[in-house]
């Protein structure tokens, strides 16, 4: 993954709304169109009349991550981004904790992640985060890291306790962290990742909601809350269902927001066996040597035996 040689540089000195507009001015350049438009064709099916739209808004959304992540960590133009976010609808979610067992908001490393974090954190929702950043615990008031097997198995005692009393907790289930793991089918590849949400939400019994922040224009923000039918069964067979419908909504973001994409951690993390979306010259050239390998040892094996 060579995203780090590939920051985008920005006018620091525009307001924030004026530096998304001067994003979209710009020509793409990174992705590489040689390095992504495979990814798009294959594994999500966009058509040729239509790539070079889906090319663009791709490598708008890259630049606007780092974008607002930047103005993110400036007190001062923080407050820049609030009027960027449509009225947000929490209707959905209401309705959900007047189930009384607890709200579960999964996200995505997709889209505006941190920006519906934003809003979330602006109402009085007694709310528990679950995440493997230091930098993202650090914002929410009430939040566990994840990122060591300690983490884990307090967050998993505390979530429950949590959710048990009609309290809501959020997490990114495409993340990797985590020693049970499962492998499910998205975009035509195989993509493995732990099972610690799916399992406090069996093991609790609270609504699934999926949250999710998405681009609606390159100045407006949309958060969107929508329930998650809850699987039916028992053991891996609700567990396996739970994961293909998270899957599945997350799929129809990558699917229809290319702006969402981002193609940062989580989903995209090709080194923990995430989407592999960069078909770049050194991945093609690896490719073919571990093919050419995987068939000579092959072919020795047989004429040893």
């Amino acid at each position: 993954m060579s995203w780090k040689k590939h920051k985008p540089v920005f006018d620091e000195n525009l307001p924030f709304r004026a530096a998304l507009r001067d994003l979209d001015d710009r020509p793409p350049r990174w992705p590489a169109r040689r390095a992504i438009l495979p990814f798009a064709r294959h594994n999500l099916g966009i058509r040729p009349e239509h790539e070079q739209t889906w090319y663009r808004a791709a490598c708008w959304g890259y630049s606007a991550h780092f974008l607002y992540g930047r103005y993110l960590q400036k007190e001062n133009r923080a407050d820049q981004i609030r009027p960027l976010i449509e009225p947000v609808d929490w209707t959905p979610l209401e309705r959900s904790l007047a189930s009384g067992k607890g709200v579960i908001l999964v996200s995505a490393h997709l889209g505006p992640a941190r920006i519906a974090r934003f809003a979330l954190l602006e109402t009085t929702y007694p709310v528990l985060a679950l995440t493997d950043s230091p930098a993202s615990a650090a914002v929410f008031p009430n939040s566990l890291l994840v990122d060591s097997k300690a983490g884990r198995e307090q967050s998993l005692v505390r979530g429950l306790i949590h959710l048990r009393r009609n309290g809501v907790l959020l997490a990114a289930p495409d993340g990797k962290q985590g020693a049970k793991k499962m492998v499910v089918r998205c975009a035509n590849q195989e993509v493995r990742f732990s099972v610690g949400i799916g399992e406090l939400a069996r093991l609790s019994g609270a609504v699934t909601c999926w949250f999710s922040g998405t681009w609606v224009a390159p100045d407006r923000i949309r958060v969107v809350i929508e329930p998650i039918p809850a699987p039916q069964g028992e053991g891996e067979a609700w567990l396996e269902q739970w994961y293909r419908a998270y899957f599945e909504r997350l799929w129809d973001q990558i699917r229809n927001n290319p702006a969402d994409l981002g193609f940062r951690d989580g989903i995209w993390d090709t080194e923990r066996s995430g989407l592999r979306w960069n078909y770049d010259l050194r991945q093609r050239i690896r490719r073919t040597i571990d093919s050419i390998t995987s068939a000579f040892r092959g072919r020795s094996g047989e004429q040893r035996r």
